[in-house]
C-alpha cells in the first residue's frame, strides 16, 4: 500500500486530528509540504438559519487555521485542494504566498480527472 510505504520512509506523516496546534506546529517546522482542506460547508455557511451551526464550526475549527503565526518557523509550502475559503482554513497571506503551488496543484488535478474520464469512456 502506497501510504504504508510512504510512512515507512519517514516522508509522510498523517497528523492526528485531535492533536493540538502546538503539537502540529512541531511538524510544520520540519515538513516540506503542508496540506489543508476546507471545513466550510457553503451550503449552510451563509444561510442565517444555520447561524448557530456556523458559530459552532468556527469556534471549533478556527484554532486550526494555517496562518502566518503557524507558519512562522516553517519553510514548507502549503497546498489546498480548493475551493478555498480564505480567512477560514487558510489565511489570505498564507494563500497568497503559496498561490502558485496551489494553482499548479489544481491544474494537475484537472489533467488527472481528464485521464479518469478518458479511461471510463473508453472502457
Amino acid at each position: 500500500d502506497f501510504y504504508e510505504e510512504a510512512k515507512k520512509s519517514g516522508h509522510y506523516v498523517e497528523l492526528d486530528p485531535t492533536m493540538s496546534m502546538e503539537e502540529a506546529k512541531k511538524y510544520a517546522d520540519i515538513m516540506d509540504v503542508l496540506y489543508t482542506d476546507t471545513w466550510v460547508d457553503m451550503e449552510f455557511f451563509n444561510n442565517p438559519a444555520y447561524k448557530e451551526k456556523k458559530e459552532e464550526t468556527l469556534a471549533k475549527m478556527m484554532p486550526y487555521q494555517i496562518n502566518d503565526e503557524f507558519m512562522k518557523d516553517s519553510k514548507a509550502i502549503v497546498l489546498h485542494d480548493m475551493p478555498m475559503h480564505v480567512g477560514y482554513e487558510i489565511s489570505e497571506s498564507v494563500e497568497m504566498k503559496n498561490l502558485d503551488h496551489i494553482l499548479d496543484q489544481a491544474e494537475n488535478r484537472r489533467h488527472a480527472e481528464k485521464a479518469v474520464m478518458y479511461t471510463l469512456i473508453n472502457s
